[in-house]
């Protein structure tokens, strides 16, 4: 059993927008804003975002992710692998944050 509790689930309508740096995440409408841009980010990726940033510089496991985006479904390494590829993707573009991966 894992000491990792989570967040429970994240529910994109009901959370709040928030600063990551100078990026403004607004989970809601999934968009990303930053003094050079915006973007939107699939609904699947913002949950993974919202539920890391929910815990920042926190160490949160796959199965507390699995639990918090996907209810606790049991899916594919490559799902979560794949969001977390996307944020890689977004960090890079956006210099407004870092995800670091522990084996």
């Amino acid at each position: 059993m894992s000491a990792d509790p989570g967040p429970i689930s994240v529910e994109l309508a009901h959370e709040p927008p928030f600063r990551l740096g100078a990026l403004e995440v607004r989970p809601a409408t999934g968009e990303l804003v930053w003094p050079e841009g915006r973007d939107v980010l699939q609904p699947r990726v913002m949950q993974v975002l919202v539920a890391l940033a929910a815990r920042r510089g926190q160490v949160v496991s796959r199965e507390a992710l699995t639990r918090a985006c996907w209810g606790g479904r049991a899916v594919g390494d490559d799902a979560l692998n794949r969001c977390v590829a996307e944020l890689r993707r977004r960090a890079g573009a956006t210099q407004a944050f870092r995800l670091e991966t522990f084996p």
